[in-house]
């Protein structure tokens, strides 16, 4: 090759690297040009996107905090303005869908969270009664039953399984098992123990609760050392008596104090409450029943008194107010005591025109403790009711204690 062939493959080749190195210059101007563009374009982007995950799960009854959702549009922050759409209903398991919707005017951006409700929570089961129960042989068990509650199911009460193998004409010890289970598959269980033992020749019961029966308003009747109680309340009238070794001696320390309040409240309105009869004795009331018997006769005896063991005034929770005179009722303290009496605790034991529930005429001077709460339900708004209407009981001489009324 001669020295000009050389000089102008020389040129040439220069000149070739000149040209590639100006269409790498363009490209790389080009690139950055367009690499400008589309961040300048991404920097302006709406955007939105989930705090927390896209799949959560809550509990059943408990609450749902939503973690929420971040939008933005370049450097400004739009979440304040993110609107949501569906709810999360705890109270029912399930899937639920959460939608977070953002917009600019002109673009509109969206997420979705899907949020599961589920139940593993046991449902609660409530005994009725007591856990341990002593009935006696031959007599019949009536089973008080029990409550079951679920977060999620509610009232599943209908849905226990009773199993008993309480046999009433054998002596022994018993069990009786509540199953229940929620639509979930969550169970719990209870159990009661049912004792049958035989009827003491005495009244002692040992100091054991032993199950009588259920009265037509559904409270539990029992007897624990031959005395009587209907939903945790003494009894006394004349289906249900009173052992002639039961006596307190005196009125009650919670009589007393109830009545004294009641008193002074009075006292301060000028009326003057004292107490003529209290707590009687067994036998107390044995002589005075026959006093009056003899007097008028067995039968009109039984309207106005009780027979020994069937009187109130044994329980030291009752006593006679002021006077004997049905008429007291229409005075002020009569008419006082009646519409406030309740207040403190007490109920008008036997009240006009309701002798053939209580079994005795009206006393307008009779009074009975047994709680605020209940002698207020007893009160009934000014139209009292019996202590046998509100427990469910009756008041028959010979009547079975183990039938409501």
């Amino acid at each position: 090759m001669t020295e000009q062939q050389k000089r102008h493959l020389a040129r040439e080749q220069k000149r070739k690297r000149v040209m590639r190195n100006r269409f790498f210059l363009a490209f790389a101007v080009i690139a950055l040009f367009f690499a400008g563009f589309v961040f300048a374009r991404s920097m302006n982007r709406l955007s939105i996107t989930l705090n927390g995950p896209e799949k959560d799960t809550v509990e059943c009854g408990s609450e749902y905090s939503d973690p929420g959702a971040l939008a933005a549009k370049g450097k400004n922050d739009l979440s304040p303005d993110i609107w949501i759409e569906g709810t999360v209903d705890t109270s029912k398991p399930g899937d639920y869908t959460l939608s977070y919707h953002i917009s600019d005017g002109k673009h509109e951006k969206s997420v979705e969270r899907t949020v599961s409700v589920v139940d593993t929570t046991f449902p609660e089961i409530e005994l009725e009664g007591d856990e341990e129960m002593t009935v006696y042989v031959g007599t019949e068990f009536e089973d008080p039953g029990a409550r079951a509650y679920d977060i999620a199911d509610g009232d599943i009460t209908d849905r226990i399984a009773v199993i008993s193998d309480v046999d009433t004409s054998t002596e022994g010890t018993y069990m009786v098992r509540y199953n229940v289970a929620d639509r979930a598959g969550n169970a719990a269980s209870a159990e009661r123990t049912v004792e049958v033992v035989k009827r003491p020749a005495g009244s002692s019961t040992g100091g054991k609760s032993v199950y009588i029966g259920k009265s037509s308003t559904g409270y539990t009747i029992e007897q624990r050392d031959g005395v009587y109680y209907v939903g945790g309340i003494l009894v006394a009238n004349k289906t249900y008596d009173l052992p002639s070794s039961y006596g307190p001696g005196d009125l009650l320390s919670e009589f007393m104090t109830a009545f004294n309040q009641f008193k002074a409240d009075g006292a301060r309105r000028g009326y003057n409450y004292r107490i003529i009869s209290g707590f009687r004795s067994y036998s107390y009331q044995s002589g005075l029943y026959q006093r009056y018997a003899n007097r008028d006769g067995y039968a009109a005896a039984d309207r106005y008194s009780a027979r020994a063991g069937h009187s109130e005034h044994q329980s030291g929770l009752a006593a006679d107010i002021n006077s004997l005179e049905q008429s007291w009722g229409n005075t002020a303290e009569g008419k006082w005591l009646a519409d406030n009496c309740y207040k403190y605790g007490f109920i008008l034991r036997y009240p006009q025109g309701k002798e053939s529930i209580t079994g005795y005429m009206y006393e307008s001077w009779h009074i009975r403790y047994v709680g605020v709460d209940v002698a207020t339900r007893i009160y009934n708004g000014g139209d009292w009711l019996t202590l046998e209407e509100y427990l469910g009981i009756t008041s028959e001489y010979g009547a079975d204690p183990a039938v409501g009324r």
